[in-house]
């Protein structure tokens, strides 16, 4: 007897609760202009987010090679290629493409002489110590002005080294020898 008197307290506090405090009634509705005014705030929460935040940055590339102008397309691929460049660059008197070809672009090349032709005759592979090494014979013919220039047929020496961080050929070391 006691049990179902505690149970039948129990029911009538549980329904005093459930009747006290509305719960059965339905929530109340959102109007459709109360939504898009909350979309709009957040639309304009998000655009006001700063957009310069201290997260790591990625590490800077490494810079291109400098694209001086020839008056050929220059495969850096082809150590023949480069070569030609660097006459093409001797004869215009443009140290900063000269100086490119030879992996130097922070260096100036100064020109004493007038160039009046440069013509390359033949450029011959030497000989090929290692896969990032080649050593080539160069022979042209150079008309120059000056009391200290070189005139006629020349033969020098190019050593070519790859460069597989940049991905070209480069002029490691030329001249007679």
């Amino acid at each position: 007897m006691k049990t179902i008197t505690r149970a039948i307290t129990s029911l009538f506090l549980v329904a005093l609760i459930l009747t006290s405090c509305n719960s059965f009634a339905s929530p109340p509705a959102i109007s459709p202009t109360a939504v898009s005014t909350v979309k709009a705030i957040v639309v304009e929460t998000q655009a006001a987010i700063p957009t310069n935040t201290s997260s790591p940055q990625p590490p800077t590339p490494i810079p291109p090679l400098p694209t001086p102008a020839f008056s050929f397309p220059v495969d850096r691929h082809d150590p023949e290629s480069v070569i030609r460049a660097y006459f093409d660059a001797w004869q215009r008197s443009d140290g900063a493409a000269m100086a490119a070809l030879i992996g130097q672009s922070n260096i100036q090349i100064a020109f004493h002489e007038r160039i009046d032709s440069i013509l390359v005759l033949e450029i011959k592979l030497i000989s090929s110590p290692s896969q990032i090494e080649r050593i080539y014979s160069v022979t042209f013919d150079i008309q120059q002005e000056g009391a200290n220039s070189l005139n006629g047929q020349v033969e020098w020496t190019f050593t070519m080294l790859w460069d597989s961080n940049l991905d070209s050929w480069f002029i490691a070391n030329h001249g007679v020898g």
